[in-house]
Order: structure tokens, then sequence, then C-alpha cells
């Protein structure tokens, strides 16, 4: 018993999807959906097993990354407060330097400084005028911010000009500013104003020009340093509960320049109870992480201010400082969650997956009796579950290549009879309009009586039609010998010139028939040699020309152009006609392409000549193109061969036409099953002198051949009881050894004249026969060599 679709791996279940019957052991095991007894206990084990060690695993992985990543992250808050430190303190340095420089500046003015030189001396006597100008630039300098007060302090220490009356002639030799100004620029320690904002008194000693070592007095400017201290707290990247503190210390205590927001009192807190400050103060970076006194733990980053005394201190509460370390935790925490329940999940389905191979099995089964051929089931195990599964992927997998093989056979198949219909119904469109042109012709004869016009004209009107017919089988055959690769070029070296004048003139009528113009352009007095067939050659070109001539209106003009071109003839051919559309350029040379697809199909054609065209270039090495600039527009075809030196005279085919021997008298006997055709043909013969007997099958004619001795055989192929190879056949065994035979078929494939041949043929004609080769063959008779 074979097995279903020739495979061995095939279950009697996939019966059901291929028209079969399913088995009673399949519905049994899609029926059943309960395992052996323990199968749950033994999910549950393998998954707890599986979900405790991967508990575990990760488990570990979370300690391991939340210690790695709160090592990192402390380092980098601790590094960011301590940059926090130190920008603020290169911001506040570069404050404080520019507003001792505008008071350095205000040292050099020229007023104070005579002022000052007159006192010192006594010797000015335009006192109270110099003292009113240099009291005019003290109140120019206070009009201009920070500033809010400015005094002028001579080298006893009083006040000898000040934009403030309480101050004048007042002692501040002991002010720790003026003492500083007598050598260097100072910047005061900031003081609460009256206004409630904190000020800061600047210094300046003011040098004579001549000799900047003498000192004519002190230059004291009180500035409002909101905007320093506006800038020096702003807590950006610090947090809801980071800040800036400015504070310098004795030693022993600390003041507050720049207070906390939560500030102790200003004086009287201890230095070892802000040990960042203190450090600070000291000249030294630190970071502390300790109770500030509020008792809330912080982190803490100190450095010098690189100013007296004076230190900078960053901090923040430590629980917002670290809290990032306890979100990457918190992270940790949850996607250790997750993963863990996500490993019970995939331990369960794995579970299940190490416990029913056979369920997946019969689910996958069932799903192809239903039809579903991309089954595939997972092979997970190298035991017998892994070899049974990929068995039955190697089955799915071969019955869905056949039955996408059978698919594509189908679509083709579709595809094939579209273009078998489409082809039927030209060919029959073909043949139809020669054969009604035929049948009104002979309907004409039969009247025309003595009417010799009439007979003329159904008589050019067969012939004609004739020659359309035999043109038309003969390109059909063409077209399948190229395809199965059976042609076969007879090469010789060939005039291209030539080639064309050849088919110019066979082509007159036409071309004078339709009033055309046509234009020869060749090169004049010189030969384009090709190695071609020129029987094929002469084809090609008359193609194209009979397109030109069928598709340009009446009155049109064609042109032909014959050139070199390096090593290539170039032969176009130009006409004024229809044109091409775009769209059909691509695929003009396609076999059974037509650009007019309407009921009428004035032109007429298969649409094979084009394709023929291509398919002969290209049997001869060469290449053939066509182009239109669109519908009415004309069109032109070009054709490149290969062209070869000029042959020497021995390689030219003789010209010279032989005489042809006279006449003689044949007795032929002529066997068609056709009645028209044997009569038709036998009436021709009669005229030429030859006797002809007929015969309509094989039997008739074997005992025919014996009573009338023929010295000449036409027999066609397709004849009833006994066909035409077996009558050849035959005959030669009665002793018809030498008599020719010629076979006159529409069979005329390369095979059929192969058998032809080996049935006992000498000739083979196909239908519908050349009639004067016939004839000339019949005269000349080069089998008896008569």
């Amino acid at each position: 018993m074979s097995e279903p679709l020739g495979h061995p791996s095939v279950p009697p279940q996939t019966l059901a999807a291929l028209g079969g019957a399913q088995s009673g052991t399949e519905v049994k095991a899609r029926s059943s959906t309960k395992g052996p007894a323990g199968r749950r206990s033994l999910v549950f084990k393998l998954t707890l097993l599986v979900g405790l060690t991967l508990a575990v695993l990760v488990a570990t992985i979370v300690v391991a990354n939340g210690l790695f990543w709160q090592s990192v992250l402390r380092k980098t808050v601790d590094n960011h407060l301590s940059a926090m430190a130190v920008s603020r303190r290169d911001t506040l340095r570069a404050q404080m330097a520019q507003l001792q420089q505008r008071v350095e500046l205000n040292t050099d003015r020229g007023e104070l400084r005579g002022y000052l030189s007159s006192l010192s001396n006594g010797t000015d006597t335009n006192a109270s005028k110099n003292r009113d100008t240099a009291q005019q630039t003290l109140s120019l300098m206070v009009k201009s911010k920070p500033v809010i007060g400015v005094m002028v302090a001579d080298t006893t220490g009083h006040v000898v000009l000040t934009t403030n009356a309480s101050m004048m002639g007042r002692d501040v030799s002991t002010y720790a500013s003026y003492q500083a100004g007598l050598d260097n620029p100072y910047f005061g320690v900031p003081q609460l104003g009256k206004d409630g904002h904190n000020v800061a008194m600047i210094s300046a000693p003011i040098r004579a020009r001549e000799d900047p070592h003498h000192i004519h007095g002190v230059l004291l400017v009180t500035n409002d340093i909101t905007a320093l201290e506006d800038a020096f707290r702003d807590r950006t990247g610090l947090g809801e509960t980071g800040e800036a503190i400015l504070g310098m210390s004795d030693g022993k205590q600390i003041r507050y320049l720049i207070p906390p927001r939560n500030s102790p009192p200003a004086t009287g807190t201890s230095a070892d109870s802000v040990p960042a400050l203190k450090a600070a103060t000291e000249n030294r970076e630190s970071l502390v992480k300790g109770v500030d006194q509020r008792g809330i733990a912080v982190i803490a980053a100190g450095c010098p201010l690189g100013y007296s005394n004076w230190g900078l201190v960053i901090k923040m509460d430590t629980k917002e400082a670290y809290l990032p370390i306890l979100h990457v935790v918190q992270l940790e925490v949850l996607s250790g969650a997750v993963v863990i329940g996500l490993g019970l999940i995939a331990a369960y389905f794995l579970a299940r997956s190490f416990t029913h191979p056979v369920r997946q099995l019969t689910r996958a089964a069932s799903r192809v009796t239903e039809g579903d051929y991309e089954t595939m089931v997972p092979v997970k195990s190298a035991d017998e579950f892994g070899t049974l599964s990929t068995n039955f992927n190697e089955m799915t997998t071969a019955i869905r290549a056949r039955r996408m093989e059978r698919d594509r056979a189908e679509e083709a198949l579709r595809h094939a009879d579209r273009r078998k219909d489409e082809f039927l119904a030209m060919l029959g469109h073909e043949l139809r309009n020669p054969l009604s042109a035929i049948a009104n012709a002979v309907r004409l004869w039969n009247v025309a009586g003595d009417d010799h016009s009439a007979v003329e004209l159904a008589h050019g009107v067969i012939e004609r039609q004739t020659d359309n017919l035999s043109r038309l089988v003969d390109d059909l055959l063409d077209v399948a010998r190229i395809t199965e690769g059976k042609i076969e070029l007879r090469k010789r070296p060939v005039d291209v010139n030539e080639s064309i004048h050849r088919v110019v003139e066979a082509l007159r009528p036409a071309i004078d028939q339709q009033r055309h113009e046509l234009q020869l352009l060749l090169e004049n007095d010189a030969k384009i040699w090709v190695d071609a067939d020129p029987t094929r050659v002469e084809q090609i070109i008359s193609n194209l020309l009979t397109n030109a001539i069928k598709y340009t209106r009446k009155g049109g003009e064609i042109r032909i152009e014959a050139r070199r071109e390096g090593h290539e003839a170039v032969i176009s051919v130009n006409d004024t006609g229809i044109g091409i559309a775009p769209r059909m350029l691509p695929q003009i040379f396609d076999l059974f392409t037509q650009g007019d697809h309407s009921l009428d199909r004035p032109t007429g054609g298969l649409g094979i000549g084009l394709s023929l065209c291509r398919r002969l270039v290209e049997l001869h090495g060469g290449t053939i193109t066509a182009f239109s600039e669109g519908v009415g527009r004309g069109s032109t075809f070009t054709v490149h061969l290969p062209t070869i030196s000029a042959p020497e005279s021995t390689m030219l085919p003789e010209t010279t036409a032989q005489p042809v021997p006279p006449g003689r008298q044949r007795r032929i006997m002529l066997v068609d099953d056709n009645q028209d055709t044997v009569h038709s043909l036998a009436r021709l013969l009669t005229l030429r002198g030859h006797v002809v007997a007929t015969a309509f099958d094989g039997v008739a004619a074997l005992k025919l051949a014996q009573e009338f001795q023929p010295d000449f055989l036409l027999l066609d192929l397709g004849l009833p009881g006994l066909d035409g190879y077996e009558l050849a056949r035959r005959l030669r065994a009665q002793g018809f050894i030498r008599t020719p035979i010629v076979a006159i078929s529409g069979y005329a494939q390369e095979g059929d004249r192969i058998r032809s041949r080996e049935a006992g043929f000498n000739y083979h004609f196909a239908k519908p026969v050349d009639f004067e080769a016939l004839a000339e063959l019949i005269v000349e008779d080069p089998i008896t060599g008569e």
C-alpha cells in the first residue's frame, strides 16, 4: 500500500486535509486533555525549583549592583558638591575683584589726589575751589550702583571728604578698612546696613602719581552687596535643602559673613561645630559629613576663598543628596521582582514544555488536518520526542513545498491559459480574414464568367491572401524553432546594402499601394559586410519594413538607413506612423505583444514579427532597439550587427543562374486526405505536362502504387488508417527504392523532418507548398540523376 503523497512520514491524520478520513486513534488523541496523575505537581516542583534558583541569582545581582551604584553615586555627589564649592568661590572672587577694581580706578582721579596733596603741603591758595571739585567727584561716584557711600581720609585717619556729612572730620584711623587700605586695596567684612541689606566697605590707597610709594590718603567706598549675596545664595544644582555659606574664623569662633538660612547668631559659634567652614578658613579644602546645628545629617564641601581668612561652604541634607542612590536601589529591587516574576512565569511554561511534548505534537497535527501547513513543532531535545518533532516538521515542510509548487503550477497554468485564449483569438482573427477574402474571391471567380477583370481580381486576392497565410505560418514555425533552439543559421558574408535593396524590391508594390515616400540612406559605393544568414537578414529587414508600411498612414514617410559605426553595421528603419505608447516600449519585443487591442485591428498581425526579429538579431550576436516619442509621433527601430572584413571573391556564393533543364513528363502519385488540396495540386501538375494519380488514404495508395508504378511520390503525413510515415516505409519495402518520396504536410517542425527522413522520405515541404520549388524539384529529379 502506497503512502499518501509518496512521503513515508505523512501521518494518517493528514488524510483529512488531503481528502481522506481521520482515524479513531487521532480523534482520541485530540480529545484527551488530562495527562497522567502527578503531572501538575511535577510542573509545580520544576517551577518552584527554577523560581528559587532565579530568586537567589537575582537577589545576588541586585545586592551587588546596589553596592556598586551606591559607591558610584556617592562619589558622584561628593564630587558635585566639591565642584559647586569651587565654582561659587570663583564666582565670588570675580565679583569682589570687580568691585575692588572699580575702587582702584577711582583712586586715580586727579581731583582727589590734587586736593589731598594741597592739604598735606598747605600751599593750595584755592582750597575751597579744589574741595568743591573733589566733593563733586565723590557725588558722581555715589550715583554709580552699588555704591551707597564714599569717604576720603588723609594719612592721619581724618575724613576730609565724604558723601555723609555726619562723618566729616571723624577719625577713622582705627577702622580695619582704613588701616588695610593704606597699603593695598581691601574688601571689608560684610555688615548689615540700616536698610537691612548687607554692605561692605572697600578701601584703596590714593598714591602720588610721581611717587607711587607716597600715600596721600585712603578712599573708602561703601557698597551694597545684595547682588553679590543673591548670586552667592543661588541654589541652582543644590536641590531644596542645599545652600552656600560664607564665613570667617579667628581659630576659635566662627562669624558668618553670609549666613545660612537657619542661621545661628553671627558671633559666638564654635569653629569646631562647623568643621567644613573651619577647614576652609584655615586654607584647606574638605568634604565633611555630619550633623549641623539643626541636628540634621548633612554633607558639606568647603574651600578657602583665598581672601584673608574667609571660607566658603556648600552643604546639602544627606537625605536629599543621596536620594538618587535610594531611587537606584528601589529600581534594582523592582527590576529584580519583575525578573523573578517573569522567571517564574517562564519556568512554569518551560516546565509545561518539558512535560507536554506529546500534547504539542497533537495540537500541531490537528492544525495540519485543518489545512494550516505553516505549523512547526519546536525541537527542544535530541531524545525520542526531539526526533519525532523533527520528522513532523520535515513532513509539514514537504507538504507545504508541494502545495506551494502546486499553487505556482496552477497560477502558471492560468496565465498560460489566458495567453492561449488571447493568442487563439488573434490567430482566429488573422486566419479568418484571409480565408474570408479567399472565399469571396472563389465565389467571384465562380460567377465571373467571361469577365476577365473579375477573374484577375479573384486570382490576385487568392494569391495575396495565400502568401499572407504562408508568411503567418512560417513566422509561427520560426518562433517555435528559435524558442526550442532548433533553428540553423547558414552563415556567409552578406552585404547589408544588397539585402536592403532585395527587401525593398520585394515590398515595392506594397509601398506604392500605400503611396509612401521611401528614402534609402546607404553608404555610396561601399559594402557593409556581416557574417550572417542572408535569408534571415532579409527576414529581419522585411519584418521591420513591413511594420513601417502597415503602421504608417497612406502618404507617410519611411526612411531606411545603413551605415558603419566602428565594428558594427547599423540598420535603422524610421517611419512617421502611429508611434508607440511609452508604456509599450519596454515590452514591444515580447511575443504576442501588440499596441492595438481594439476589435477592428486594422493592421492585423499576431504580435510575433518583432519578437522574431529580436531573436534572429541576437542569434547573429547583435542587438535591436525601439524608440518613439509617443502615439502619433512615428517610431525608429535600430539593428546593430557585428561587421567583418571584406571577403575574398572565392568566398562569395555563385550568382550566375544555371540553365534549367527542359521539362519532362513524370508519373506522379499524389496522396492526401484533403480532396481540395489533391484536386488543385493535381490539376497544376497536369497543366505542367505530368501524369498524376491520386489517392485519399494510405491503404488505397499502396494498391494504387502497384498499379500506377509512379516515378515520383507526393505524400501527406496525417493520413487516415495508415499515416504517411508507415506508407513511406511500406512503399520502400514494395520496391520503390530509388523513387523520390516527398512529404507535403502541415507538420513541419524539425522533429517532423527528422522523423520523415527516418521513414524514408527524401524531401519535406511545408503546407502551403511552394509550387514553383516543387515543380523545379520534380523536373530536376536529383535522386535518379536523370
